[in-house]
Parts: structure tokens; sequence; C-alpha cells
């Protein structure tokens, strides 16, 4: 029996920089056509940055910016929409105001859990692991947190996993904070803090038989990153398009993008603000997975979460249409 239900389906991932709709023609085999994949910038970042709490004015943006998701996904006459909070909500103190104001606004949330977005990430980057060993490491990195995990590719399931809370919007905050220009010292002591986190993190888990040698890494900023270095313009990304780069590369990518403060890059017309802000926190962060797992090669992929809660939406309604 297929474990998913044809049709068309809807997942919204509500993250700490931006939302992100996405909705999915299904076939019965799990292959998927992307319909719209649409990203709205929201102002939870600065909210959460400053005390934790959720501003009115920001809810108020959330749920027009909601309301409008909800006539897409009519018009689509989607089945069903998966909707997710991560990190964003998880960490915010009057997440029950706005998870209520957004139920208003047509669409209902979940709040989920560190492992859970993992899933859902790892099941909507399923398109670009095909090739992939046996195992391999897997990591979700968001604003807020970075989910790390060791899969198996055979059913793209974590055997092991963490939600860390060291995202790149608090990363960027601590670079920036000491000035527009990033120093060596300051760079080679992230580095050195976050190898230390994900070493000791990956301490408890399970030995595999083989030597793991490859890491994906869910990264919007850096597969944006590669994207325009192609010289493709500001166009649109094709989903499940991936980037491999050796830690060699990573070093390089480092020292061109130090080299410049903060308003050159923010002014260099081969970049975006957002790319201008976080590329050296994920490069730097992504350069820590790599000397924490003894990989030497990173593929980075577009966020995954939103494909995956769309995926995960079919399933469901298998589940329910089985009773």
């Amino acid at each position: 029996m297929s474990k998913f239900v044809p049709g068309i389906y809807g997942g919204i991932d509500c993250g700490t920089g931006s939302i992100r709709l996405m909705i999915i023609s299904v076939t019965d085999d799990g292959c998927s056509e992307v319909l719209i994949h649409k990203t709205v910038k929201h102002n939870l970042r600065y909210d959460l940055h400053e005390d934790g709490i959720i501003k009115n004015n920001t809810i108020e943006q959330l749920v027009e910016i909601n309301q409008d998701f909800a006539k897409i996904s009519n018009t689509y006459q989607t089945k069903l929409i998966n909707a997710a909070a991560t990190e964003s909500l998880r960490s915010a103190k009057n997440s029950a105001e706005v998870l209520g104001a957004l139920t208003k606004a047509g669409i209902d949330y979940t709040i989920i859990d560190g492992i859970n977005e993992l899933e859902a990430s790892i099941l909507g980057a399923s398109n670009s692991l095909n090739n992939m060993s046996e195992h391999f490491y897997f990591v979700d990195s968001g604003g807020s947190s970075t989910e790390f995990s060791l899969v198996q590719n055979s059913n793209f399931k974590p055997i092991a996993g963490d939600s860390l809370r060291i995202g790149v919007v608090p990363l960027s905050k601590e670079l920036e904070a000491k000035g527009d220009k990033t120093s060596p010292a300051d760079i080679e002591k992230m580095t050195s803090s976050l190898t230390n986190i994900f070493t000791d993190t990956k301490q408890g888990w399970p030995k595999v038989p083989s030597k793991i040698n490859e890491v994906v890494i869910a990264s919007t900023t850096m597969s944006r990153f590669c994207f325009l270095q192609k010289g493709l313009g500001h166009g649109k990304m094709r989903y499940g398009e991936y980037y491999d780069l050796s830690l060699d590369d990573l070093h390089t990518i480092l020292k061109n993008m130090s080299d410049m403060t903060l308003p050159e890059r923010i002014k260099n017309p081969d970049l975006n603000e957002d790319i201008a802000h976080y590329i050296l926190p994920t490069i730097i962060q992504s350069i820590a997975i790599l000397n924490a797992t003894g990989a030497r090669t990173a593929r980075f992929i577009q966020n995954s979460v939103c494909r995956g809660l769309a995926l995960q939406a079919a399933i469901k309604k298998d589940k329910a249409s089985n009773g």
C-alpha cells in the first residue's frame, strides 16, 4: 500500500527570519512537483533578540502573511496544510498568544521540537540525498537553532540528533557587536567554540561500521550564496539543487568575505543584505561542523523543512484515510 495519497498539499515553516509556504503536487510514490514556493520576511528575530516577547505589530504582520497564505492555499485547492513553528516560537515567551492569533487567521500551527524539525528537514531534502553514503551527518542551520544529526540513508531517518541553540542570527549579532570588520582572532575563537560544541554533542551517539565522510547542511544563506556566485543573477533557485564544497573551499570563501567590512558586503552586487549579515557565521559554523565530524566535504542545500512538512501532510492524510 502506498505511503502517500496523491493530491496537492502544503507546508508552512515559520522561522526566525521569515515564513515559507510551499505547495506541492504529490504522487502515490512520494514524487512531488513544486507548484509555489513563497518566502516572506517578518520581524520575529528582532523581538526575540530584544526580550523574547513577540510584539503586537509583529503578531499583526504574521496574521496578514498567513491570511495571504490561506488564500493561496484555497486557490490551489490544497487538501491539507501542515504548518509548523520552530525555534522562533519555541523560545518566545508569548507563543500561545501568537498561535491563537494565527489560528484566527485561518491556519492551525503546531510548535514542533528539534527532532520533529529534523525529520521534516530530512524528508524534504530526500531528492538531494539519493547518492549519499549509507550514513551521513545532516545539519539544519536555522536562524535561532541548529539541528545536528546522524542519518541512515536507507530510510532518511535520524539515528541520533540534537537541537542546539546556536543559530546564525545570534552568531551574527555576536560578530557584529565587535565592529564592521571581523578579525581573524574572532573567527578563530568562534570556530573553536562551535567545533567543541559539535564534537561534544555527538559523543554519545551510536557508532556506525565505517567512517562518515559526508555532511549535508540545509542552509538558505549558503545555498543562495553559491547560486549567486554561479553568475545566475537574483533569479529563483531550482528546488533540489545542491552545492558540494570542500573544507578548503570554505576557508577561501571565509577569507574573501571577512576581508570586507559589513557595509562593503551589503553594497556588494553579488550578494544580498541577508547574505551580507549571515554569511560569516554560516561559513564559520560549517567549518566547525566539518572539523567536529572529520568530513572533508559539505553538501549545501536550501532549507528543506517546508517541503518536508508538505510531504508529511500527504502521509498524514494517508493515515487518516486508513482509519
